[in-house]
């Protein structure tokens, strides 16, 4: 089965993360102020070393003229979180203007994605990493069907349900009003 930018018009599991970013450009689309530029953390193909994982993602939708952010790997959205938390525990350490960015991690259907032999149903490192950080807090989570690509070729493991999210750095969050919810959705 071929695994494309077209998969998502299928079913499967990209049409679960197609939905998912959605609701993500709709969230930062809703913030109190739009125009705040941010950060946008997701895997990518920066956190992968094997080169037959598709990890194509529209970037188009959270970058300038649709909305003012940057798109980063997951890894890189790693690194800045422990930058920041250094700064913030520096003796003259001030709070981040207003204007400064957010940054976003996207708990996508692709930090389960890998061949199901290596990992049977284990979230990627990076993800688990960001999701559990002690900075880091949900906007919204959400569990849905692990629907696989087709029904013979599964590299998302053999959960029956994956959890997706949009998170934010707690600060930020301190910084604007929170709408954090969960829902469960098939």
């Amino acid at each position: 089965a071929a695994d494309g930018p077209w998969t998502w018009q299928h079913g499967g599991n990209a049409a679960q993360e197609e939905a998912l970013l959605r609701r993500v450009e709709a969230h930062l689309r809703d913030r109190p102020d739009p125009q705040r530029p941010f950060f946008l953390a997701i895997r990518s193909y920066a956190d992968i070393d094997r080169a037959d994982l598709h990890m194509h993602l529209p970037t188009w939708r959270f970058q300038p003229p649709a909305l003012p952010g940057r798109v980063i790997s997951a890894t890189d959205g790693l690194a800045l979180l422990e930058r920041l938390r250094d700064r913030a525990r520096a003796p003259d350490a001030a709070e981040p203007g207003d204007d400064a960015p957010e940054l976003y991690f996207v708990r996508a259907v692709r930090c389960w994605l890998g061949p199901a032999a290596d990992r049977p149903s284990a979230e990627a490192p990076i993800c688990r990493a960001l999701h559990t950080h002690p900075d880091i807090e949900p906007v919204f989570v959400d569990e849905v069907a692990n629907l696989g690509e087709t029904a013979t070729f599964s590299r998302y493991g053999h959960a029956a349900r994956l959890t997706v999210g949009l998170y934010r750095r707690a600060a930020d969050a301190r910084r604007t009003p929170p709408r954090a919810r969960s829902r469960r959705s098939r």
